[in-house]
């Protein structure tokens, strides 16, 4: 099925957004985050079901903010 044609089921509202993405051995960059997930784009593969630890920063008024992440691929 054409992602054109697929059913949005996320319920959660998206915010798009550009933040770095640190997977351990390679980087990747958030395009959207919502209360219950994110969408990041990389150049590492990963199938849906696994499971990944995953870092993303955040500029803050009072330095930078790193929000550590165990994720499951969807």
């Amino acid at each position: 099925m054409s992602s054109a044609l697929k059913q949005e089921t996320r319920k959660e509202e998206r915010i798009a957004c550009a933040h770095p993405v640190d997977l351990g051995n390679t980087k990747g960059v958030t395009r959207d985050i919502s209360a219950s997930g994110m969408y990041f784009e990389t150049n590492a593969s990963y199938a849906p079901g696994n499971r990944i630890n995953l870092t993303v920063e955040f500029d803050s008024p009072g330095g930078k903010l790193r929000l550590k992440c165990d994720a499951e691929i969807a």
